[in-house]
Protein backbone atom coordinates (compact mmCIF):
# COMPACT_ATOMS: atom_id res chain seq x y z
CA UNK A 1 0.00 0.00 0.00
CA UNK A 2 1.13 3.35 -1.22
CA UNK A 3 2.45 6.09 2.06
CA UNK A 4 0.92 9.05 1.03
CA UNK A 5 -2.74 6.42 1.12
CA UNK A 6 -1.63 5.08 4.60
CA UNK A 7 -0.84 8.17 6.37
CA UNK A 8 -3.51 10.31 5.02
CA UNK A 9 -6.05 7.12 5.88
CA UNK A 10 -3.87 7.74 9.52
CA UNK A 11 -4.26 11.50 9.43
CA UNK A 12 -7.84 11.28 8.40
CA UNK A 13 -8.32 9.32 11.84
CA UNK A 14 -6.69 11.36 13.59
CA UNK A 15 -8.25 14.64 12.79
CA UNK A 16 -12.28 12.70 12.50
CA UNK A 17 -11.29 11.65 16.32
CA UNK A 18 -10.27 15.71 17.23
CA UNK A 19 -12.93 16.64 15.69
CA UNK A 20 -15.31 14.34 17.58
CA UNK A 21 -13.62 15.40 20.69
CA UNK A 22 -14.34 19.10 19.85
CA UNK A 23 -17.85 18.80 19.20
CA UNK A 24 -18.91 16.88 22.90
CA UNK A 25 -16.48 19.14 24.33
CA UNK A 26 -18.31 22.01 23.62
CA UNK A 27 -21.41 20.30 23.63
CA UNK A 28 -20.65 19.29 27.26
CA UNK A 29 -19.78 22.87 28.38
CA UNK A 30 -23.29 24.00 26.41
CA UNK A 31 -25.64 21.64 27.61
CA UNK A 32 -23.95 20.57 31.04
CA UNK A 33 -24.27 16.81 29.95
CA UNK A 34 -22.55 14.21 28.21
CA UNK A 35 -23.85 14.28 24.23
CA UNK A 36 -22.89 12.30 21.50
CA UNK A 37 -22.02 14.51 18.44
CA UNK A 38 -21.21 11.54 16.17
CA UNK A 39 -23.20 10.46 13.18
CA UNK A 40 -21.42 6.57 13.44
CA UNK A 41 -21.30 4.61 16.80
CA UNK A 42 -17.16 5.15 16.10
CA UNK A 43 -15.42 8.51 18.22
CA UNK A 44 -15.22 10.12 15.15
CA UNK A 45 -16.79 12.80 13.07
CA UNK A 46 -15.18 11.68 9.30
CA UNK A 47 -17.15 15.46 8.42
CA UNK A 48 -13.87 16.87 10.72
CA UNK A 49 -11.48 14.00 8.73
CA UNK A 50 -12.61 14.87 4.96
CA UNK A 51 -12.24 18.53 5.54
CA UNK A 52 -8.95 18.72 7.19
CA UNK A 53 -7.68 16.13 4.57
CA UNK A 54 -8.58 18.26 1.52
CA UNK A 55 -7.20 21.66 3.04
CA UNK A 56 -3.65 19.97 3.96
CA UNK A 57 -3.91 18.63 0.09
CA UNK A 58 -5.05 22.03 -0.98
CA UNK A 59 -2.14 24.00 0.63
CA UNK A 60 0.62 21.84 -0.52
CA UNK A 61 -0.98 21.48 -3.70
CA UNK A 62 -1.38 25.02 -4.29
CA UNK A 63 2.30 26.34 -2.89
CA UNK A 64 4.65 24.71 -0.56
CA UNK A 65 5.16 28.06 1.13
CA UNK A 66 1.62 28.56 2.58
CA UNK A 67 3.20 27.39 5.93
CA UNK A 68 5.50 30.84 5.66
CA UNK A 69 1.98 32.33 5.13
CA UNK A 70 0.48 31.96 7.95
CA UNK A 71 -2.69 34.97 6.57
CA UNK A 72 -3.08 33.50 3.11
CA UNK A 73 -3.61 30.03 4.89
CA UNK A 74 -6.18 31.04 7.04
CA UNK A 75 -7.99 32.54 4.32
CA UNK A 76 -7.81 29.50 2.50
CA UNK A 77 -8.66 27.26 5.79
CA UNK A 78 -11.87 29.75 6.37
CA UNK A 79 -12.84 29.20 2.83
CA UNK A 80 -12.71 25.76 2.11
CA UNK A 81 -13.86 24.56 5.27
CA UNK A 82 -16.97 26.78 5.73
CA UNK A 83 -17.84 25.95 2.26
CA UNK A 84 -17.66 22.43 2.89
CA UNK A 85 -19.84 22.70 5.55
CA UNK A 86 -22.49 24.54 3.85
CA UNK A 87 -22.81 21.57 1.54
CA UNK A 88 -22.58 19.51 4.08
CA UNK A 89 -25.52 20.94 5.54
CA UNK A 90 -27.64 21.16 2.80
CA UNK A 91 -27.05 18.09 1.44
CA UNK A 92 -27.91 16.75 4.86
CA UNK A 93 -31.41 19.14 4.03
CA UNK A 94 -31.71 18.19 0.25
CA UNK A 95 -31.20 14.48 1.01
CA UNK A 96 -31.96 13.33 3.98
CA UNK A 97 -34.12 16.27 5.49
CA UNK A 98 -32.22 16.37 8.73
CA UNK A 99 -30.44 19.46 9.93
CA UNK A 100 -27.95 19.23 12.11
CA UNK A 101 -27.12 22.90 13.57
CA UNK A 102 -29.10 26.39 12.60
CA UNK A 103 -26.57 29.29 13.22
CA UNK A 104 -29.76 31.63 11.99
CA UNK A 105 -29.27 33.57 15.35
CA UNK A 106 -25.59 34.42 14.99
CA UNK A 107 -24.91 37.40 13.17
CA UNK A 108 -23.30 36.91 9.34
CA UNK A 109 -24.99 33.55 8.85
CA UNK A 110 -25.93 32.09 5.33
CA UNK A 111 -28.96 30.06 5.71
CA UNK A 112 -28.46 29.54 9.17
CA UNK A 113 -25.71 27.06 7.82
CA UNK A 114 -22.30 28.66 7.89
CA UNK A 115 -21.63 32.13 10.12
CA UNK A 116 -18.65 34.67 10.17
CA UNK A 117 -18.03 33.53 13.40
CA UNK A 118 -17.44 29.84 12.18
CA UNK A 119 -15.64 30.54 9.18
CA UNK A 120 -12.82 32.48 12.01
CA UNK A 121 -12.92 29.53 14.13
CA UNK A 122 -12.69 27.40 10.49
CA UNK A 123 -9.58 29.29 9.80
CA UNK A 124 -7.88 29.02 13.21
CA UNK A 125 -7.91 25.59 13.21
CA UNK A 126 -6.83 25.15 10.07
CA UNK A 127 -4.18 27.24 10.30
CA UNK A 128 -2.99 25.69 13.12
CA UNK A 129 -3.86 21.60 11.82
CA UNK A 130 -1.37 22.66 8.79
CA UNK A 131 1.16 24.54 10.43
CA UNK A 132 1.64 22.59 13.95
CA UNK A 133 -0.29 19.82 14.45
CA UNK A 134 0.50 17.95 10.97
CA UNK A 135 4.12 18.10 11.22
CA UNK A 136 3.96 16.42 14.77
CA UNK A 137 1.73 14.18 13.30
CA UNK A 138 3.95 13.63 10.61
CA UNK A 139 7.31 13.01 12.87
CA UNK A 140 5.39 11.02 15.17
CA UNK A 141 3.86 8.60 12.37
CA UNK A 142 7.47 7.94 11.04
CA UNK A 143 8.87 6.73 14.38
CA UNK A 144 6.36 3.64 13.87
CA UNK A 145 7.35 1.28 11.54
CA UNK A 146 5.78 0.92 8.11
CA UNK A 147 4.26 -2.13 8.28
CA UNK A 148 2.45 -1.97 11.40
CA UNK A 149 1.13 1.84 9.89
CA UNK A 150 -0.13 -0.15 6.78
CA UNK A 151 -1.76 -2.92 9.68
CA UNK A 152 -3.25 0.22 11.32
CA UNK A 153 -4.80 1.93 8.18
CA UNK A 154 -6.60 -1.38 7.36
CA UNK A 155 -7.58 -1.82 10.52
CA UNK A 156 -9.32 1.46 10.52
CA UNK A 157 -10.26 1.43 6.91
CA UNK A 158 -12.74 -2.00 7.66
CA UNK A 159 -14.01 -0.65 11.01
CA UNK A 160 -14.58 2.17 9.48
CA UNK A 161 -17.07 0.78 6.52
CA UNK A 162 -18.65 -1.45 8.72
CA UNK A 163 -19.49 1.74 10.96
CA UNK A 164 -20.42 3.97 7.84
CA UNK A 165 -22.71 0.55 6.19
CA UNK A 166 -24.64 0.77 9.18
CA UNK A 167 -24.94 4.20 10.45
CA UNK A 168 -26.25 4.44 6.35
CA UNK A 169 -28.78 1.79 6.81
CA UNK A 170 -30.08 3.37 10.49
CA UNK A 171 -29.93 6.95 8.95
CA UNK A 172 -32.27 6.40 5.91
CA UNK A 173 -34.80 4.30 8.03
CA UNK A 174 -34.65 7.48 10.13
CA UNK A 175 -35.36 9.45 7.24
CA UNK A 176 -37.87 7.03 5.83
CA UNK A 177 -39.59 7.68 9.70
CA UNK A 178 -39.57 11.13 9.10
CA UNK A 179 -40.97 11.17 5.76
CA UNK A 180 -44.03 9.44 7.69
CA UNK A 181 -44.14 12.22 9.93
CA UNK A 182 -43.88 15.01 7.32
CA UNK A 183 -46.87 12.74 5.82
CA UNK A 184 -48.87 12.89 8.68
CA UNK A 185 -48.37 16.44 9.55
CA UNK A 186 -49.30 17.43 5.64
CA UNK A 187 -52.32 15.47 5.87
CA UNK A 188 -53.26 17.02 9.61
CA UNK A 189 -52.54 20.63 8.05
CA UNK A 190 -54.99 20.52 5.07
CA UNK A 191 -57.94 19.69 8.03
CA UNK A 192 -56.51 22.30 9.89
CA UNK A 193 -56.22 24.86 6.88
CA UNK A 194 -59.81 24.17 6.24
CA UNK A 195 -61.00 24.76 9.31
CA UNK A 196 -58.76 27.78 9.46
CA UNK A 197 -60.11 29.20 6.25
CA UNK A 198 -64.32 28.45 7.21
CA UNK A 199 -63.42 29.87 10.72
CA UNK A 200 -62.12 33.43 8.46
CA UNK A 201 -65.12 32.88 6.31
CA UNK A 202 -67.84 33.21 9.36
CA UNK A 203 -65.73 36.08 11.10
CA UNK A 204 -66.24 37.81 7.72
CA UNK A 205 -69.57 37.06 8.01
CA UNK A 206 -70.01 37.88 11.43
CA UNK A 207 -68.59 41.44 10.51
CA UNK A 208 -71.00 42.04 8.15
CA UNK A 209 -74.35 40.90 9.86
CA UNK A 210 -72.70 43.79 12.87
CA UNK A 211 -72.63 46.03 10.01
CA UNK A 212 -76.24 45.32 8.75
CA UNK A 213 -77.90 45.32 12.51
CA UNK A 214 -76.30 49.05 13.30
CA UNK A 215 -76.96 50.08 9.74
CA UNK A 216 -80.66 49.02 10.70
CA UNK A 217 -80.52 50.46 14.07
CA UNK A 218 -79.73 53.43 12.28
CA UNK A 219 -82.61 53.49 9.84
CA UNK A 220 -85.09 53.26 12.65
CA UNK A 221 -83.33 56.00 14.79
CA UNK A 222 -83.07 58.36 11.43
CA UNK A 223 -87.23 57.53 11.12
CA UNK A 224 -87.83 58.40 14.97
CA UNK A 225 -86.54 61.48 14.49
CA UNK A 226 -88.01 62.46 11.47
CA UNK A 227 -91.34 61.95 13.25
CA UNK A 228 -90.27 63.74 16.31
CA UNK A 229 -89.33 66.72 14.20
CA UNK A 230 -92.95 66.40 12.88
CA UNK A 231 -95.04 66.06 15.94
CA UNK A 232 -93.01 68.60 17.69
CA UNK A 233 -92.96 68.17 21.59
CA UNK A 234 -96.17 65.95 21.47
CA UNK A 235 -93.60 63.31 19.64
CA UNK A 236 -91.27 63.02 22.18
CA UNK A 237 -92.67 59.99 24.43
CA UNK A 238 -93.24 58.23 21.29
CA UNK A 239 -89.38 59.05 20.18
CA UNK A 240 -87.86 57.50 23.27
CA UNK A 241 -90.18 55.06 23.00
CA UNK A 242 -88.96 53.73 19.67
CA UNK A 243 -85.09 54.63 20.68
CA UNK A 244 -85.33 52.28 23.74
CA UNK A 245 -86.85 49.57 21.43
CA UNK A 246 -84.31 50.09 18.98
CA UNK A 247 -81.47 50.13 21.19
CA UNK A 248 -82.98 47.24 23.26
CA UNK A 249 -83.52 45.03 19.96
CA UNK A 250 -79.58 46.21 18.37
CA UNK A 251 -77.88 44.88 22.08
CA UNK A 252 -80.48 41.64 21.87
CA UNK A 253 -79.42 40.86 17.88
CA UNK A 254 -75.49 41.67 18.89
CA UNK A 255 -75.95 39.36 21.73
CA UNK A 256 -77.49 36.73 19.85
CA UNK A 257 -74.57 37.52 17.05
CA UNK A 258 -71.78 37.17 19.61
CA UNK A 259 -73.25 34.03 21.65
CA UNK A 260 -73.18 31.92 17.74
CA UNK A 261 -69.70 33.56 17.12
CA UNK A 262 -68.24 32.21 20.55
CA UNK A 263 -70.04 28.77 19.89
CA UNK A 264 -68.47 28.46 16.75
CA UNK A 265 -65.09 29.30 17.93
CA UNK A 266 -64.81 26.62 20.46
CA UNK A 267 -66.64 24.24 18.14
CA UNK A 268 -63.69 25.35 15.80
CA UNK A 269 -60.84 24.97 18.76
CA UNK A 270 -62.76 21.07 19.35
CA UNK A 271 -62.02 20.42 15.88
CA UNK A 272 -58.21 22.34 15.58
CA UNK A 273 -57.62 19.96 18.98
CA UNK A 274 -58.79 17.24 17.59
CA UNK A 275 -56.86 16.91 14.67
CA UNK A 276 -53.23 17.92 16.57
CA UNK A 277 -54.58 14.32 18.68
CA UNK A 278 -54.27 12.66 15.32
CA UNK A 279 -50.90 13.77 15.22
CA UNK A 280 -49.79 12.83 18.45
CA UNK A 281 -51.35 9.91 18.61
CA UNK A 282 -49.92 9.25 14.87
CA UNK A 283 -46.24 10.02 16.34
CA UNK A 284 -46.45 7.47 19.28
CA UNK A 285 -47.52 4.70 17.36
CA UNK A 286 -44.95 5.56 14.73
CA UNK A 287 -42.14 5.41 17.56
CA UNK A 288 -44.38 2.66 18.59
CA UNK A 289 -43.34 0.34 15.87
CA UNK A 290 -39.62 0.99 15.84
CA UNK A 291 -39.35 1.04 19.43
CA UNK A 292 -37.10 -1.75 21.00
CA UNK A 293 -34.85 -1.62 17.35
CA UNK A 294 -31.44 -0.57 16.48
CA UNK A 295 -33.27 2.45 14.55
CA UNK A 296 -34.92 3.01 17.74
CA UNK A 297 -32.29 3.42 19.40
CA UNK A 298 -29.96 5.47 16.56
CA UNK A 299 -33.12 7.72 16.71
CA UNK A 300 -32.86 8.59 20.25
CA UNK A 301 -29.43 9.56 20.34
CA UNK A 302 -29.44 11.52 17.37
CA UNK A 303 -32.61 13.50 18.93
CA UNK A 304 -30.04 13.78 22.19
CA UNK A 305 -27.18 15.00 20.14
CA UNK A 306 -28.07 17.30 17.83
CA UNK A 307 -31.75 18.99 18.91
CA UNK A 308 -33.25 20.17 15.60
CA UNK A 309 -32.62 16.54 14.09
CA UNK A 310 -36.14 16.20 12.65
CA UNK A 311 -37.48 19.43 12.55
CA UNK A 312 -39.63 19.47 9.75
CA UNK A 313 -39.23 22.65 7.77
CA UNK A 314 -41.95 22.11 5.52
CA UNK A 315 -44.64 22.05 8.04
CA UNK A 316 -46.30 24.74 9.76
CA UNK A 317 -44.23 25.34 12.92
CA UNK A 318 -47.04 25.04 15.17
CA UNK A 319 -47.72 21.69 13.65
CA UNK A 320 -43.88 20.67 13.65
CA UNK A 321 -43.98 21.94 17.36
CA UNK A 322 -46.67 19.47 18.08
CA UNK A 323 -44.67 16.47 16.37
CA UNK A 324 -41.68 17.09 18.30
CA UNK A 325 -43.11 17.43 21.03
CA UNK A 326 -45.16 14.21 20.52
CA UNK A 327 -41.46 12.57 20.39
CA UNK A 328 -40.31 14.25 22.98
CA UNK A 329 -43.06 13.12 25.20
CA UNK A 330 -42.89 9.47 24.05
CA UNK A 331 -39.24 9.54 24.82
CA UNK A 332 -39.49 10.73 28.27
CA UNK A 333 -42.08 8.05 29.06
CA UNK A 334 -40.21 5.17 28.15
CA UNK A 335 -36.87 6.37 29.95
Amino acid sequence: MPAMIVKGSLFFLLVSFIGWVMECGSALLYTRHWVDRGLLRGPILPAYGVGFTLLLCASHYLSESYAKQPIALFMLAATLLTVLQYLFSWGMGRFAGLRLWDYSERKGNLSGRVCFLQAVLWGLLGTGMVVWAYPLFHRGIDAIGARWQEYAAMLFAGCFAADLAVACLQLRNVIVFRHGLERLGSTVAVDVHALQAAYAKHVEAYKMKQEALRLEWRQKVTGSTVLLRAQGAEGQSAHQERMEEANDALRQALALLKEEMVIYAEERDEAVAACYAEIRKGVWQSMGDIAGSKTDRYLSRMIRSYPDFLQIASLDEEIAGIIWQAIRDFLAQKA
